[in-house]
């Protein structure tokens, strides 16, 4: 007597074949065009079908301090996934190093893109506990940054920003909260997609009003297909007008500010319309809103997990922070989210009536030293690197960031990363496929 299918197989089996079969021609594709980067035979691959001897990957990762634990494996597309994605026979350490958690079965989306013929080849590496945005982490080391050395990968999703921008796989799994697919993606050049309404099943966050899954590769296209692989998105209609927040901007003496202007002067003259708009609450604000949530929620979560990491061995930051949010009275923390209520529909209102996307950098700064995060640890620091990503979370917003290879920053040289938020995955992956075809061509 055949098993009856689970509710992923429906999802995944029940796409038209032309649609999952276009998305896994643009994998393939991504797979020819980054083929000596990948530490597999890439240009074999669709020859092949795919590669399913990871070893050489998994020491890639090991020599970068991205890996916690092997994967399940298998023969497939590679995919690595955050330390915060539970599987039956895997312990989840959140960063911490220290076992905490175990699925009972796979996180939706790790058996969805298995599913979708995904090699789940490594979990990887995470800001301890989620509560930063550097991915510093003395417990399970920091990985390196392998386009830009000597500067921080970016958290808290930084394992599978590592292991894309090394060429180690070609799709990262991770989550985002303030910044924690976003922030990665800027600071190693890759691509990055929050996607709100994704299934969280099988994603342990101690956040839950904010955090989201995300999505990670190496340009909007590969995003693009990933997202269709796992059935979270498709490209919908591209918005050809990008909303400026000009108030959430660094200041214009700032060279993200600068290249930020230039690469808006190069999308108006491909047919993008560029329109300056002023959002319902400053930044400083809408962030400090974020923190309150964040901060409240990651008290009430810790203390709810069924085995808590041994508090002597967090970094100092991270349990200044857990102490900090259990001190958030309950009233501010009700208040924070009736505000944010307010705030969401404020700004989805804005973007709906004006017709277009909100378009920004990513991040106000290229990505600090690894001595510079070391030396400041505090909250602040993590208000400044989320000064442009935060509020979009806030929002509930789909954002997706995109590096921009024409347009180069100056300390780094990393590709500027421009990031554009909406109310809709279709609406932003569409967007990130434009932008990526018109400056091709610029």
């Amino acid at each position: 007597m055949p098993t009856e299918k689970t509710n992923e197989e429906k999802v995944v089996e029940g796409r038209a074949p032309r649609e999952r079969g276009k998305a896994l021609g643009r994998l393939l594709e991504g797979l020819r065009l980054a083929g000596e980067k990948l530490p597999v035979e890439a240009p074999d691959l669709p020859r092949r079908g795919w590669g399913c001897d990871w070893g050489r990957t998994l020491r890639i990762l090991e020599e970068l301090g991205a890996l916690v634990a092997p994967g399940p494996g298998g023969c497939g597309w590679p995919l690595a996934y955050k330390d915060n994605y539970l599987m039956p026979l895997e312990w989840a350490t959140l960063g911490t190093g220290q076992r905490l958690l175990r699925g009972e079965k796979p996180a939706v989306l790790l058996e969805r893109a298995r599913l979708a013929g995904a090699a789940l080849v490594a979990r990887t590496t995470m800001h301890p506990l989620g509560l930063g945005v550097t991915n510093v982490n003395p417990v399970l080391g920091t990985p390196s940054n392998p386009a830009a050395p000597g500067r921080v990968p970016g958290g808290s999703s930084g394992g599978p920003a590592v292991a894309v921008a090394s060429g180690a796989v070609l799709v990262g799994l991770g989550s985002d909260a303030a910044g924690s697919v976003r922030i990665p993606a800027a600071f190693t050049g890759t691509a990055a997609l929050t996607l709100p309404g994704a299934p969280r099943e099988g994603l342990a966050t101690l956040q839950p009003s904010l955090e989201v899954p995300g999505l990670i590769a190496g340009s909007p296209s590969l995003l693009a297909a990933a997202a269709s692989l796992l059935g979270v998105g498709e490209p919908g209609r591209a918005p050809r007008r990008l909303l400026v927040p000009l108030e959430w901007l660094p200041p214009e003496e700032s060279p993200l500010t600068t290249v930020f202007w230039r690469v808006l002067d190069s999308l108006a003259e491909t047919g993008f319309e560029v329109v300056e708009v002023r959002l319902p609450l400053p930044w400083r604000l809408a962030e400090r809103i974020r923190a309150v949530i964040a901060l409240r929620e990651a008290c009430i979560e810790y203390w709810r997990l069924p085995s808590r990491p041994d508090s002597t061995l967090l970094p100092p930051g991270v349990a200044g922070l857990l102490k900090l949010g259990c001190s958030v009275p309950r009233g501010s923390y009700l208040e924070a989210l009736r505000l944010a209520g307010r705030f969401r529909a404020a700004l989805t209102g804005l973007i709906e009536d004006r017709g277009g996307l909100l378009a920004s950098p990513a991040v106000p700064m290229e990505p600090p030293t690894l001595e510079e995060a070391l030396e400041d640890e505090s909250l602040s620091t993590g208000i400044k690197l989320t000064r442009l990503t935060g509020p979009v979370s806030l929002a509930g917003l789909a954002s997706l960031v995109a590096p921009v290879t024409l347009a180069r920053l100056p300390e780094t040289g990393l590709p500027f990363p421009l990031m554009i938020s909406g109310s809709s995955v279709q609406g932003v992956l569409a967007a990130g496929i434009a932008v990526e075809k018109a400056l091709s061509r610029a």
